[in-house]
Order: structure tokens, then sequence, then C-alpha cells
């Protein structure tokens, strides 16, 4: 109980330069109760249930939830915790597979940047013997960050298994993302993806860069702009590809007909030859078995198509 009265002691002082026009955060602690129907694998649990009505915030500029575990049951984890406001985190996602009592943390982010939390408890009616549950399955986190080391925000990162999606997450400003706990068991997979604008960080700068490249005057040496530059995923850089990437530049077309926005690589993939990434085929997921977790690298490196000087916004 003492990392709790810590956890609560600090949030307290966090919240105190802002008391005079809003309450501290205070949770419904009588511990709610979730009948989780059989029929459904994953079911939704809102931040908003936790808070007392008479808690409700004009101030109030987002809101998020996490359970015990994602946040870390030592002290120094918890004060150290940083919350994901962006809107993705503002469900905490529980199946049959979780414990029946969940400890969870709620934070609430005020207009001013000041970030007060609770702890709460939900009791979960969970269906007992079905077999298929792996209650103490780890789960799967990482950060996503560009070649040259800056996080990269809004990439959905899905968690799969054999019967379909289990769980999908959208990292923050610091490009570190968090999926639900792995609740069955077998082979799963990670993937990344994130589509914004094809023009982002395309400029005539790239033009020039891959230009030189071609002729073999100033060759790319860094295999993820060689991915980059390789628009037309041909397996190659040529000139088709600084066809497509001036047409981008100019307004004329809005995608790259053969590739989307941004492709996503696990960071501890190494390339057996740098200067040729496509010497043999290359991952753009992490697979796993539910039982490797969490000892299992899941960190990815955000490849921006078209733009070989890491010029593109990431955030």
């Amino acid at each position: 109980m003492k990392r709790f009265t810590l956890f609560t002691m600090t949030l307290l002082w966090a919240s105190l330069s802002y008391a005079q026009n809003c309450e501290t955060l205070v949770c419904n602690t009588s511990g709610l109760i979730y009948e989780l129907p059989l029929e459904q694998d994953y079911f939704p649990i809102p931040a908003t249930d936790f808070i007392e009505e008479d808690q409700a915030c004009p101030t109030t500029k987002a809101l998020a939830i996490y359970s015990a575990w994602e946040v870390g049951f030592e002290e120094t984890s918890i004060a150290d915790f940083t919350p994901d406001f962006s809107g993705a985190r503002d469900t905490l996602w529980v199946s049959q597979c979780h414990e029946s009592t969940y400890v969870v943390y709620v934070y609430r982010q005020l207009s001013d940047g000041t970030v007060q939390g609770c702890e709460a408890y939900a009791l979960l009616g969970i269906a007992i013997g079905s077999g298929l549950c792996l209650p103490y399955a780890g789960i799967p986190s990482g950060l996503v960050r560009t070649p040259a080391d800056e996080p990269v925000t809004n990439v959905q990162v899905r968690l799969s298994a054999t019967e379909g999606v289990v769980h999908e997450h959208y990292t923050g400003t610091t490009g570190q993302y968090s999926v639900g706990r792995v609740g069955v068991p077998g082979p799963h997979t990670l993937t990344a993806a994130r589509a914004d604008s094809v023009a982002n960080g395309v400029t005539t700068l790239d033009l020039a860069i891959i230009t030189r490249h071609i002729l073999g005057v100033d060759p790319i040496t860094n295999p993820y702009y060689l991915l980059a530059a390789d628009v037309n995923q041909s397996g190659t850089v040529s000139i088709l590809d600084l066809i497509q990437i001036r047409r981008v530049i100019l307004g004329i077309t809005t995608r790259f007909p053969a590739s989307p926005s941004w492709r996503f690589v696990p960071a501890d993939y190494v390339f057996p030859n740098l200067e040729n990434p496509w010497q043999e085929p290359f991952p753009e997921e992490i697979n796993f078995d539910a039982d490797e977790v969490p000892n299992i690298p899941t960190n990815f490196i955000g490849i921006k198509m078209g733009d070989v000087n890491d010029s593109a916004s990431s955030n």
C-alpha cells in the first residue's frame, strides 16, 4: 500500500497550483463492477466511468486511463510515467483474460498543462475455465522513431492474433505505444501504419540528393534513406522514382502509386548489406508467440517515403 500512498501524494502536489480553479481529481474507489460478455473478446472501460460527477472540471483538456501493469507498480515508475493525452488512451480495453480485480490509474490534464490523477479499481465478471486465456501475458509496448531518432506520432500500432485484430493504439508525442495485454495463446503480429500527406517532407532537395545518388556523385549509404527513395518499390533507386517524387512536389498527384506515405521496419532488424537493403526481404512487422512477451524487441523505425534528408514532420 505504500506505493499507492506515494502516488496519491505526488499527484496531489502536482495539482495544488491549480486547486483554486479546479478540485483535485478524485476517483470512485468503491470498485466498479463489469460483467464481460462471453461473445466479446475485448470490452471497453472509459476513463469517465471512474470520475465522480461532482469532479467535472470545465478546464479539462483530456483524460487518460491505464492499468497498473502498464504504469508499473514501482514508485519510481509511477512518478516518471507520462500519460498520453492524445485521446488514444481515454478508454481501457479489458478481456476475459484479465485478473478479476483490476487496478487502474486515471489521469486528467487541465488546460494549463497541469496533470492530476487518482487510483481506482474495477471488478471484472470473468468466465472461468475456458482454457483460452493467458492471464499474466505481457503487454507489448515500444517506441516508433525516425532514422534520425525523432519520435513519430499518430502511428497506428496494431496487435493481431490468428482470429483477427486484438487491439490497437496510436503513438503519442514521445512516439511511445502500449497495446492491450496479450490474452490468447499462439502467434501474434505487431504492425505499424501512418497515413498522412505523402508530400510531407518531400522537396526539391530530395530530388537533388537522389539525382546525385543515381549519378554516383554522392551515393546514399543509409539503408532507411535508400528505402525512402525507392517510392515505386522496385528494389532500386532510379529515374522512375524521381519522376514520381517530382509529380508529388508539383501537386500533380497526392500519392505514390506503389507505396504508402510511411513504411515501418522493426528497429532491431540488421540489414546484411547497408548499401543494398533489398538484398533480402526485410520485415515490416514483428511476429512473436504469446509466451514470448515481454521478452521481445518491439520498436519500429518509421520511413517517410520520398524524404531522404529527414525534413518530414514526424509529429
